[in-house]
C-alpha cells in the first residue's frame, strides 16, 4: 500500500489520556500495573489529578480481575506512584504523583538486596563468625569475611568496625542457648530463613536504612 494512502490517527476529535514514559519505561512498572495506572489517569482531573474509580469499575473497564487490580493498585502506591485516600463506605481517592526521572544511580537499603544464606547453612554462617572473631582459619570464616565486604561496600559511610559489631550481635542473639543447654535460640524458632533474619536485623538499624553509592536493586550477597 502506498504510504500516502496510510490512515493516520486523528488528534482532533478523540479524548486522550496522559501518562509518564517514566512510567512506561519504569523498571518495577509491569503490564498490570501500567495498565491500572491509566485507567486511573482516564478518569483523573485535569488539575487535581485526583481520581475515584470503584474497582468494580476498573475491573469493567479494564478487563481485569479484582485482585489484579488491588494488586497493581496496591504497586503503584508502594513505588510511589500514587497516593490513596481511603474512607470507610466510599471510593478511595487516587492522587496520580509527580513521577521522577529514574537515575542511574540509585540508593538502596539492605531489603534490596538479596541475601542468599541457605537455611540449611545456618549453623555454618553462625560458626562462620565465631571463627572470625576468634580468628580461626576456616571456610566458613572466609565466607563471612566475603559477606562482611559486600557490606561495607554497600554502606561507605557505615564504619567498618559497626557494621562487624552487629554481624556479632545478631550471631550471639541467636545462638543463645536454653536453659538446658541442648538448644540455641533459632534452632527453637517454627521457621528460620536467615536470609530473612538478617534482612529485619540490619533495617532496623539506624546507619543501615540509607546507602550512597552506584549498586543498585537486585545485587546479590552470597554467604
Amino acid at each position: 500500500m502506498p504510504e500516502d494512502n496510510l490512515e493516520i490517527r486523528d488528534l482532533r476529535h478523540q479524548e486522550w489520556l496522559w501518562t509518564s514514559k517514566e512510567l512506561l519505561f519504569h523498571g518495577s512498572v509491569d503490564e498490570k500495573m501500567y495498565k491500572v495506572y491509566s485507567g486511573l489517569a482516564a478518569y483523573a482531573n485535569n488539575h487535581t489529578q485526583k481520581a475515584f474509580p470503584s474497582i468494580a469499575t476498573l475491573m469493567e473497564r479494564l478487563h481485569m480481575g479484582r485482585n489484579t487490580v488491588i494488586r497493581a493498585l496496591q504497586n503503584l502506591e508502594k513505588e510511589g506512584f500514587i497516593s490513596v485516600e481511603r474512607e470507610p463506605g466510599a471510593n478511595n481517592i487516587y492522587s496520580l504523583l509527580e513521577i521522577r526521572r529514574v537515575k542511574k544511580e540509585t540508593t538502596s537499603t539492605l531489603a534490596d538486596i538479596q541475601i542468599i544464606v541457605p537455611s540449611q547453612n545456618t549453623k555454618l554462617f553462625f560458626g562462620g563468625v565465631q571463627d572470625l572473631r576468634s580468628k580461626t582459619e576456616s571456610e566458613n570464616g572466609k565466607r563471612v569475611a566475603s559477606f562482611l565486604l559486600s557490606l561495607t561496600v554497600k554502606y561507605p559511610n557505615a564504619p567498618k568496625g559497626l557494621i562487624w559489631g552487629e554481624v556479632q550481635k545478631f550471631e550471639r542473639y541467636w545462638t543463645e542457648q536454653n536453659g538446658t543447654g541442648t538448644r540455641e535460640r533459632w534452632q527453637m524458632e517454627k521457621t528460620f530463613q536467615i536470609d530473612r533474619r538478617l534482612v529485619t536485623w540490619f533495617t532496623k538499624k539506624q546507619h543501615f536504612k540509607t546507602t550512597v553509592g552506584t549498586a543498585g536493586k537486585g545485587n546479590k550477597i552470597i554467604v
